[in-house]
């Protein structure tokens, strides 16, 4: 069956209980540092290079591997790929932290707070992290780290742990895209924890609007270089992936493909709303009851993308099974290919005829394309909050602002009658998200590495 499943709504069977407890071996001492390094191994080749070796932690997104490409081509740099299976494992072994489902980004104010974490529970963790990272550097000759994060819960101690070892630490952090209501609330959360934020020796920005953010949360303004997101050397680099070909071979060429970008009834509400109790539940359905009916009266001629992020649990609709069971008894549920895996919404652009979003960076990045962008927004909790959310119903993009808007803009795109965007602005956004878009926001980023290195 064609179905979405998050993490956290997975089934609790046989094949569950048997990991958990093999991660309990695995985290037992001496057996969770041969675990790692067995996994470093597992998904690095090259280890006995001669190059100068950075250790990089990756993100679920795979955006970093813009740096290895650029590392290969111009720099004498080895990129060792550090997975985060036994980070992973030690983090859940010592630290609990009590979540509530699909809100993505947390709050490190309750990572710092007693009554949520044991602190000295963060020591042991902390003590772990050395170990894994004192193998690296004695063992593969690690020189320096770079992170994709600065103010994850798990990241915090993992460069405290690093900086003990007297490792270079260069972070590019991925969360670039400043809403208003972020930008008010956040950075004085953070700065109560700027002394642990200033660990990095360099901390790479993605935009303007990403410096200012780490500017108010108390982060030294000699530590922050803007370089751009090393994902969009994509529009330069060009290069189409393995997952992507394998992706593309097999759907139906014939047609038209429209992406779907998904989102969850809590995505964007994080814990700077933190007295709303409505959900976007209501807007969610009103989307896949559209989706669901374009599907069925364009089966024969359209492919439906279903792209949802890297954090499942944020991005799920509990709906999706009943969305779905409509398609199967219209026979329409091969015209429903969901996006999988590690593939960049870039990527996918090239071969989309239709892009489709709320609130996400890949409304910009399909404005790099020539295909036209529905952006959705309406309902009363919408209505009631979009001043603290991104303007792009101003940005020049087809703007849906009802269920039947949505409805006549998906018939107009089936006849060939949707209108040209006004891209006059389009520029600016791409700016303001992706900064120069030059291809060379990984050079940026590792000429601070070599910085670090000549320190």
């Amino acid at each position: 069956m064609n179905k979405l499943v998050a993490r956290e709504t997975k089934n609790k069977n046989t094949k569950y209980y048997v990991f958990k407890f093999l991660k309990i071996i695995f985290t037992t001492t001496l057996l969770y540092r041969l675990a790692n390094l067995i996994s470093i191994f597992q998904i690095n080749n090259g280890l006995r290079s001669k190059k100068t070796k950075i250790l990089c932690v990756g993100d679920p997104d795979n955006r970093m591997k813009f740096l290895e490409i650029e590392a290969n081509k111009n720099f004498d740099f080895k990129i060792i790929w550090f997975p985060r299976r036994v980070v992973d494992w030690l983090f859940k072994k010592y630290i609990f932290v009590h979540k509530e489902v699909g809100l993505g980004e947390w709050s490190l104010a309750d990572y710092y707070n007693n009554d949520f974490v044991e602190q000295k529970k963060r020591i042991t963790l902390r003590k772990k992290y050395y170990k894994l990272i004192k193998d690296c550097i004695n063992i593969l000759n690690i020189e320096c780290l770079i992170l994709p994060k600065l103010n994850d819960d798990w990241i915090v101690d993992f460069q405290l742990a690093a900086k003990k070892n007297n490792l270079p630490i260069v972070v590019n952090d991925r969360e670039s895209s400043i809403s208003p209501k972020r930008m008010e609330i956040y950075p004085d959360i953070l700065s109560q924890h700027k002394k642990d934020l200033n660990t990095a020796d360099y901390i790479c920005v993605n935009n303007e609007m990403h410096k200012e953010f780490f500017l108010k949360s108390g982060i030294k303004k000699n530590k922050i270089v803007l370089t751009g997101s090393p994902q969009s050397d994509i529009w330069s680099v060009k290069k189409k992936s393995h997952l992507v070909e394998k992706f593309l071979s097999n759907i139906d060429s014939s047609k038209k493909n429209v992406l779907y970008l998904g989102f969850g009834v809590r995505t964007y509400l994080n814990f700077y709303y933190q007295n709303e109790t409505r959900t976007w539940d209501e807007f969610c359905k009103d989307v896949h009851d559209e989706l669901a009916e374009f599907i069925i009266k364009n089966k024969d001629s359209v492919n439906v993308l279903y792209k949802i992020g890297s954090k499942p649990a944020r991005d799920y609709w509990h709906g999706y099974d009943d969305f779905y069971k409509k398609l199967v008894s219209a026979g329409a549920e091969d015209s429903l290919i969901q996006v999988r895996g590690q593939i960049l919404t870039p990527e996918l652009l090239p071969y989309v005829d239709l892009t489709i979003s709320f609130q996400t960076t890949g409304i910009v990045e399909a404005m790099f394309e020539d295909s036209p962008i529905i952006y959705l927004g309406w309902g009363d909790l919408y209505e009631s909050i979009k001043s603290t959310l991104f303007e792009f119903e101003k940005s020049g993009v087809h703007y849906a602002n009802s269920k039947l808007k949505f409805r006549e803009m998906l018939n107009n795109f089936s006849d060939n009658k949707l209108p040209s965007m006004n891209r006059s602005n389009f520029d600016k956004w791409k700016y303001d998200f992706f900064y120069k878009y030059d291809g060379k926001a990984s050079n940026r980023i590792l000429k601070c590495v070599e910085k670090t290195l000549s320190k």
